[in-house]
């Protein structure tokens, strides 16, 4: 399956479903289906983060995990609600990734947060706010980095030398 990450965020699939990003200044958070009222991903779903995993094990960059829910009580167990709904959505998600590529220490996080952060407030039952979240974490060069080369423009003069 052939996914494709545009300039403009948003992945598309070769069924031509939309899979909207947000660009984020800690990284690119990417959303996915899942079903309503489980962890269980959807087809979709599971293909996307199977090609995610395979390309982002390339890379060094971490990786945070949120598990998100609508604001439907989660009705099938008395001990069961949207917080532990939402940290399995995310544990999913995890162990997916792992099994197709993406290293233990390569994700920093995994969290839940069940309908305290939905992506549409005025409609709070609405499916696009069930959903796992893969953060992508910048990589932020230290000036005292090694790899980092200073420009010629700060590099100083010593003593007698001509520039």
């Amino acid at each position: 399956m052939k996914w494709m990450i545009s300039t403009n965020l948003e992945t598309t699939s070769k069924y031509g479903h939309q899979r909207r990003s947000a660009h984020r200044t800690h990284g690119i958070r990417l959303r996915h289906l899942l079903r309503s009222g489980s962890s269980q991903l959807t087809a979709d779903g599971r293909s996307l983060l199977i090609a995610l995993a395979q390309e982002l094990s390339k890379l060094p960059n971490k990786l945070s995990i949120e598990g998100h829910t609508d604001s439907k009580p989660y009705a099938a167990s008395g001990n069961y609600s949207n917080w532990e709904l939402s940290s399995d959505r995310a544990n999913a998600a995890r162990q997916l990734m792992q099994a197709n590529g993406i290293a233990a220490n390569q994700i920093i996080q995994v969290r839940g947060f069940a309908d305290q952060r939905l992506r549409k407030i005025d409609s709070p039952l609405e499916s696009s706010n069930r959903r796992s979240s893969l953060i992508v974490q910048y990589i932020i060069k230290n000036s005292d980095d090694p790899d980092t080369k200073p420009s010629a423009a700060v590099e100083e003069k010593k003593p007698g030398e001509t520039i």
